[in-house]
C-alpha cells in the first residue's frame, strides 16, 4: 500500500525528484529548496526516517547585486516626481534608508524634529528603529503637511486604506525613471540601496 512505498523511499530517490525538478522542470533554486524542507519534514516528523543534510544540500541561492543610482540620477529620480504625496515619500526613502513599507505606514508622532530622527515602527522581522532625518526631508515633510494636513497617518489612503499602497509608490517611481532617461532597473528599494552607497561615499 501507499504508507509501504512511502517507508521504502531513499534520500536516493530525493535526490533524483529534486534534480528533476531542477534540470528538466527548470525550477528556481528557492521553489527547489521549499519542496526540499517539505520533503525532510515528512522524511524525519512522519515516517521516522533517516535524513542527511551533506546528501541532500540546499541549492545555492545566485544572489544579484543591487541597483544602484548616481547621486545626479537620484535628484533628477526625484524632481521628476510631480506628485508632493509620492516625491516625499522618495525623499523619506533616499534621505533615511527607509523601505517602502516603512515609509507608508508613517504616523505624524513618528517625526521627532527636537532630536531630528525619526521612528520605524515594525520594521522588517517587526523590530523598530530610529532613522535618521534630515533638514531637507525634514523641510520636504513640512512643506507636504502644509497642503495634505494629515491627522494620523502622514501619507493617508483613500476610502478604507488607512494608508497608500506600494503599488502607487512603485508606478509613480517608475514614471519617473523613464523620465530621466534612466535604463537601469528602478524600484523603491533602489532609494534605500542608494542611500547606503551614497553614505559610504562620504565616509
Amino acid at each position: 500500500n501507499e504508507s509501504d512505498n512511502l517507508l521504502n523511499l531513499t534520500l536516493n530517490n530525493v535526490r533524483s525528484f529534486l534534480h528533476h525538478n531542477q534540470m528538466i522542470l527548470n525550477q528556481n533554486p528557492q521553489t527547489v529548496n521549499t519542496k526540499r524542507t517539505a520533503i525532510k519534514f515528512l522524511f524525519v516528523n512522519i515516517l521516522n526516517l533517516d535524513w542527511d543534510d551533506n546528501k541532500v544540500p540546499f541549492l545555492k541561492l545566485h544572489k544579484t547585486v543591487p541597483v544602484v543610482l548616481s547621486k545626479k540620477e537620484v535628484l533628477c529620480l526625484i524632481n521628476a516626481i510631480e506628485n508632493t504625496t509620492y516625491r516625499t515619500i522618495a525623499i523619506l526613502m533616499y534621505s533615511a534608508g527607509l523601505r517602502v513599507g516603512e515609509a507608508i505606514k508613517l504616523r505624524i508622532s513618528d517625526i521627532d524634529s527636537k532630536n531630528m530622527q525619526i521612528l520605524v515602527t515594525n520594521g522588517k522581522r517587526n523590530k523598530d528603529r530610529y532613522a535618521i532625518l534630515s533638514e531637507k526631508c525634514l523641510h520636504a515633510l513640512r512643506e507636504y503637511y502644509k497642503i495634505y494636513k494629515p491627522t494620523n497617518y502622514l501619507f493617508e489612503g483613500q476610502r478604507f486604506n488607512p494608508y497608500i499602497s506600494k503599488e502607487s509608490v512603485q508606478g509613480a517611481i517608475r514614471v519617473a525613471a523613464i523620465k530621466c532617461g534612466i535604463t537601469k532597473k528602478v524600484s523603491p528599494h533602489t532609494l534605500r540601496h542608494c542611500f547606503a552607497s551614497h553614505l559610504l561615499e562620504n565616509n
